[in-house]
This record gives structure tokens, C-alpha cells and sequence, in this order.
């Protein structure tokens, strides 16, 4: 099968911000999926001389298998990726706030399957840790059912936020985390939309298992590969992988934190125990069954962005913005899309003996790849 060659320009970009200076960036290659260890891999697209993006034919895992080096990734989160100018809480209407304050002890917090799921949990006196806690919104609701709330943050301004609302905050990454951090261990963990932006899978979930209880429960949230707009994400580097439901359920259980509830759907939510005593038979062998492996071929990937698998077919102009039906995660092409417009313009299309996406700016000696 042939690949795809596409030379582009981006003529509007309202909700995404390409990387300055990559002339300047040092990049790393990685040669084995970063879940299963397998080194049968596929590349799926390529940035020029920039990002590149593979799949696992073993658990089906998608990731950047050449991203920027590790130290690359830390300045840019502190010094670039979220300012006190940038950032705005964003006020809950009217409905929202009747919500979470008049059904304080049920799950009650609006269009939040991870909150409202934990709830059910959720007990008086429990110790909870959000891991990214970011302003503490979800910390500060359990609060209020007489948990006890701590959160990690790698944002000092976001840390401080979640602060000024009682709540003990740490302002470490996820690497630093251990026992010592706080001198307890938890009763349930959860991280939503942090761990597809880990550079090293194994050290959250050595960290995880450091401070969480046998028996505890936990919850982890990314989004969910097979709703993604691929297009999105062969060019946003933050988000280094891009776990389907199987993958996701996989790193799981080598990790003794065994599911009992997913959510399949924009988002993949996990929720589960570490190290249950009373395991059904076959239980595991099940759960790890349920999900198909999807493995995406280059026709696929063309469908996906483009809509099309012919090539004098591919619209010159694609348009894509966040989209309220989320039928691609957060994305849509031009059907769907809101008033915040992001504008790739095809300038030529060629076929490539490599079955790859091959993506290049127009006249630059490197694609840049995006950091919003």
C-alpha cells in the first residue's frame, strides 16, 4: 500500500499555536512501544525532519515514537504552557452551581463522568489524591463529602489556586511523588488528561502504587484514540500518546490496578482497584478481551482526516475546530465545527512508495509541530 505526501500551509490557526524555534529542539527516537515493550511497530505519519507518530500492532498503543527530549518538555511547561495571563477560570452557570451545592453528598457534578462515578465512592474521611489536580474544582467537590483532599500540580499558579481552597497541594511532578510527599497513603487516586502527557509511562505508575493503598481504588481518564482526529494528532506533540481503550486497560493490569468499570466513549475513564484479594475466575483474561485492537492502515488514516481515501478527491482546504458533538474527541472537520477555526490549506498531493502520511510546510527545512 502507498503513502501520502502532503506539502501544506496553515493560513488560520484561532485554537492551536505552532512551536517557535525548532530549529533549536533536540529530538529522541524510539525504537519500542512504550507499553508492551514490542518492537513490532508501524509509523503511521511523519512531520519533515520533526514529529513522528507509530502504532503497536501487539496492543494497538499510538504514540510520538520521536518527540522532543524530556528536558525540552519541562521548560516548556513551566515557562510557556500556562501563564497567570493565560489563564481564566471559567464561570459555572447558573444550573451548574445549583447542581454541585443543593446535592452536596450525591453525584452531582455536571457533565463529569469521572466526578460523578467517584462519588459513589467517595466516603468521609477517606484520603483522595488527585494527581494534576489542576485548580482543585474536583478536590474541593469531594471536600465537601468529608473526604480528605490532596492534589500534585506541576503548575505553581494552578497549585496556588487549588490552595486558597483549603485544599493540600504539592507543586511537583508526578516522578517526585512517594510516600514521603505527604506521609500517608491514599484511599483513591485519580488523574484525568495526564497521563497521555507523560513522557515516561512506567514512572507515573511507580509513583501510583508508591502512595495508593492495597485495595484502594483509583481512576485515570485520557482521550480515547479511536474518537481522535488523527490529523490533530500527528501534529500536537504535548499529548505524546494516544491510548485506545485496550492499551490503556493493558498498562492497567501490568500494573496490578485492576478495571472494574470503563467508559468507552470521547474519553476513555478507567476505574478500578489496586491489588483486589477476591478476583473472579477469568476476570482479567475477560476485561482484556472486550476491546478489539484497532490498527490503523493508511487508508484508514485517510478517512479519518480527510474523508476520503482518494487522493483528487482530498478537499484542498480543511477546516476543523473544536466540536460540541465531539464525534472526533474534541475535533471536527468543517461539518461540524464551531466559530474558532483552525485552516489547513493542501497545496500539493503526491503518492509515497512508504504507507505513510507524510506531512511538510511549505518552504521550511522542518514541519513545526504544535504546542496548543
Amino acid at each position: 500500500m502507498s503513502g501520502t505526501k502532503i506539502i501544506f500551509n496553515v493560513k488560520n490557526q484561532q485554537n492551536t499555536i505552532k512551536v517557535p524555534n525548532i530549529e533549536n529542539i533536540k529530538f529522541n527516537d524510539i525504537k519500542n512501544c512504550v507499553i508492551c515493550k514490542s518492537r513490532n511497530i508501524q509509523l503511521l505519519s511523519e512531520l519533515k525532519g520533526s514529529l513522528q507518530t507509530s502504532q503497536c500492532l501487539e496492543c494497538s498503543h499510538m504514540f510520538h515514537s520521536k518527540k522532543p527530549k524530556e528536558s525540552w518538555y519541562r521548560k516548556w511547561y513551566s515557562k510557556n504552557w500556562d501563564t497567570k495571563k493565560k489563564m481564566t477560570q471559567s464561570k459555572k452557570t447558573l444550573k451548574q452551581t445549583l447542581i454541585e451545592n443543593l446535592l452536596v453528598g450525591k453525584p452531582a457534578i455536571q457533565g463529569d463522568n469521572i466526578g460523578n462515578f467517584s462519588s459513589n465512592y467517595i466516603k468521609k474521611g477517606m484520603k483522595v489524591l488527585d494527581i494534576g489536580c489542576g485548580n482543585g474544582d474536583r478536590l474541593h467537590h469531594f471536600k465537601k463529602f468529608g473526604a480528605d483532599v490532596y492534589g500534585i500540580e506541576a503548575s505553581n499558579h494552578r497549585a496556588n489556586i487549588a490552595r486558597n481552597k483549603g485544599i493540600n497541594v504539592k507543586n511537583i511532578q508526578v516522578n517526585e511523588l512517594d510516600k514521603q510527599t505527604f506521609n500517608t497513603k491514599f484511599d483513591f487516586i485519580y488523574a484525568s488528561h495526564v497521563l497521555e502527557h507523560v513522557y515516561y509511562i512506567e514512572e507515573f505508575f511507580q509513583s501510583m502504587k508508591k502512595v495508593l493503598k492495597t485495595e484502594g481504588f483509583f481512576s485515570i481518564a485520557v482521550p480515547n484514540q479511536n474518537h481522535d482526529y488523527l490529523l490533530a494528532n500527528f501534529l500536537y506533540a504535548l499529548h505524546i500518546h494516544f491510548f485506545s481503550p485496550k492499551s490503556l486497560i493493558k498498562i492497567c493490569i501490568m500494573n496490578d490496578l485492576i478495571p472494574f468499570k470503563v467508559f468507552n466513549e470521547h474519553q476513555t475513564v478507567i476505574f478500578g482497584q489496586y491489588k483486589p484479594k477476591d478476583i473472579p475466575k477469568n476476570f482479567i483474561k475477560q476485561i482484556s478481551e472486550t476491546y478489539n485492537t484497532k490498527i490503523y492502515n493508511h487508508q484508514e488514516i485517510l478517512e479519518n482526516i480527510f474523508e476520503t481515501t482518494k487522493l483528487e478527491e482530498i478537499n484542498k482546504r480543511i477546516i476543523w475546530s473544536n466540536n460540541k458533538k465531539k464525534d472526533f474527541g474534541f475535533y471536527s472537520t468543517f461539518k461540524n465545527a464551531s466559530g474558532q477555526r483552525n485552516v489547513f490549506e493542501i497545496l500539493k498531493i503526491s503518492k509515497l512508495k512508504k504507507s505513510i502520511l507524510f506531512l511538510e510546510e511549505n518552504n521550511s527545512n522542518s514541519t513545526k509541530f504544535w504546542v496548543r
